[in-house]
């Protein structure tokens, strides 16, 4: 067992800088220690961790992994030395949340704004991406996904009530094209989906008919993993657009967007913030749950 971890944190200041020379800098120390930090970490633990030539330096494909496991620890270790000197139970520090875009957009960011400036050395940092993330790897506190898509292994604190999807379409696309009154009349209408990465996957609309989930085999002329530019869409009278009902509420109100076939729109399990069981709750974390915690 090594008697410290310092030529670990030495090997993340290296790659999170770029260089030996950056990292030296950062630490204070010459740039021959820090080449020979890391030579003495390749040697113990028996595996190259750098490519290095006179301009620049690379991770192998071993140092590529133990750079992507340590990055998590540490964050944790600087979360929990930050409560231990945190003496005054002040909310403080950084808090990381993965959801997708639209859900920090509408959700996340209007009942967190007021904590954030109430506390100004509180961090926030939203991380938008539709697809699922392991949130322990990759260094978030929380996570958010609807209800059935949730681990056994996570605490869940509900932040909405259950989700309602609509399909949208401006009042001068309806004039144009007509309004459909079936899903099949879907068919003849110019729709506009919601992209989750650049594999061409995407977000097939869903609808409920006689009690159960249908999956129209529908053909989508606008794609794009950015919500606004759907909405965007629909508000211009350029397609139609089907998405959670609090991204498209205000707009419905107000007559800029009207709802089409309502009574097939489904209903799914309320959004929840996750995290892990075994993770220690900072003040900050508890003030971020306690802000987004839904109150019927």
């Amino acid at each position: 067992m090594a008697k410290n971890f310092n030529d670990l944190y030495l090997y993340l200041v290296v790659v999170q800088s770029g260089g030996f020379t950056s990292a030296a800098k950062y630490l204070n120390i010459t740039t021959s220690a820090v080449s020979h930090g890391i030579t003495n970490l390749e040697n113990r633990l028996k595996v190259k961790l750098l490519n290095r030539t006179t301009r620049s330096i690379s991770c192998t494909e071993a140092g590529r992994k133990l750079y992507e496991r340590l990055i998590p620890l540490y964050d944790s270790i600087e979360k929990e030395i930050l409560e231990l000197s945190n003496v005054n139970n002040e909310v403080r520090g950084t808090i990381r949340i993965n959801a997708s875009t639209n859900i920090c957009r509408y959700l996340l960011y209007p009942r967190l704004k007021d904590l954030l400036q109430a506390n100004p050395e509180l961090n926030l940092e939203f991380y938008a991406d539709f697809n699922f993330v392991d949130i322990v790897e990759q260094g978030f506190d929380f996570g958010v996904r609807l209800g059935e898509e949730l681990a056994q292994d996570m605490i869940a604190v509900q932040i909405s009530p259950p989700i309602k999807m609509h399909l949208v379409a401006s009042p001068a696309y309806l004039a144009k094209h007509g309004t459909p009154k079936t899903l099949d009349e879907l068919h003849q209408h110019t729709l506009a989906c919601l992209s989750l990465n650049n594999k061409r996957q995407y977000i097939n609309w869903e609808f409920m008919k006689n009690g159960n989930i249908v999956k129209p085999d529908l053909t989508y002329s606008l794609r794009s993993n950015t919500p606004e530019l759907l909405k965007q869409a629909a508000l211009d009278g350029t397609a139609m657009v089907w998405g959670f009902s609090y991204e498209y509420a205000a707009q419905i109100e107000s007559g800029e967007l009207v709802e089409v076939l309502s009574e097939f729109a489904p209903v799914y399990e309320p959004l929840y913030l996750y995290y892990p069981q075994n993770r220690h709750k900072s003040k900050a974390m508890q003030e971020v749950i306690e802000a987004l915690r839904y109150k019927a």
